[in-house]
């Protein structure tokens, strides 16, 4: 549970803080959900559903967020990270208003899983100072190696998650570091970095990709 609630999170914060709309507000481990009607704040001018693919430790499921974004997301490829063994994830986005929501849906297209000869640092660890130390071979357009630390603090407490895998450059292009409310749970990202991929199977690269990754932070 805690690790899709991390990926919710992580799903949040990519959206820009956006009008006086409203937007149906709800999430479920499911294809879809239902919930209130809430005001989106100021400079969001669309309703989103998310829908995600998670693999957990080797299990498929699927999870669906619909929420206020802005319309700048709207047109953006599925968003693909792979962070090693213990997750992946897919994302799609689809926007929509009024109507038009309640039978909406963001279909997903057929994942590219050939090599595109590209290696990533890769671990997901919640709670947890430190990563395994592993590497993943990127697939299709995963062509960006990110290293990602965030706080989360909603009524339940607070957790750590660490991130680092290969994903397509739409995720790097949105995430940056700072600190963001939304609907009571607070997201701190301290360090998110992205850089190109490495040659796969050449582990001496390996250190030197990570420490590239702590200093070239996104803007």
């Amino acid at each position: 549970m805690k690790a899709l609630l991390a990926l919710l999170f992580l799903l949040a914060s990519l959206l820009t803080a956006g009008s006086g709309l409203q937007c149906e507000q709800c999430f479920a481990q499911d294809e879809t959900c239902t919930g209130q009607m809430m005001n989106c704040s100021i400079g969001e001018n669309t309703c989103m559903i998310i829908e995600t693919q998670n693999l957990i430790d080797g299990v498929k499921t699927m999870s669906v967020t619909k929420t206020c974004g802005v319309s700048s997301s709207c047109n953006q490829p599925p968003t693909l990270q792979n962070f090693g063994k213990a997750l992946s994830v897919m994302s799609s986005i689809h926007c929509c208003m009024g109507d038009a929501c309640k039978n909406a849906s963001a279909p997903f297209p057929k994942k590219d899983t050939t090599p595109n000869g590209m290696s990533c640092p890769a671990c997901y660890a919640i709670d947890s100072p430190l990563c395994p130390k592993e590497s993943v071979n990127c697939t299709g357009p995963e062509t960006k190696c990110l290293d990602l630390a965030q706080q989360i603090t909603s009524a339940s407490g607070k957790i750590q998650v660490i991130m680092k895998g290969c994903v397509t450059p739409n995720v790097c292009t949105d995430l940056q570091t700072g600190s963001r409310t939304n609907q009571g749970t607070t997201i701190d990202i301290t360090k998110v970095a992205c850089t190109s991929g490495g040659a796969p199977g050449l582990s001496g690269l390996l250190p030197a990709l990570a420490g590239l990754l702590m200093l070239k932070l996104l803007p």
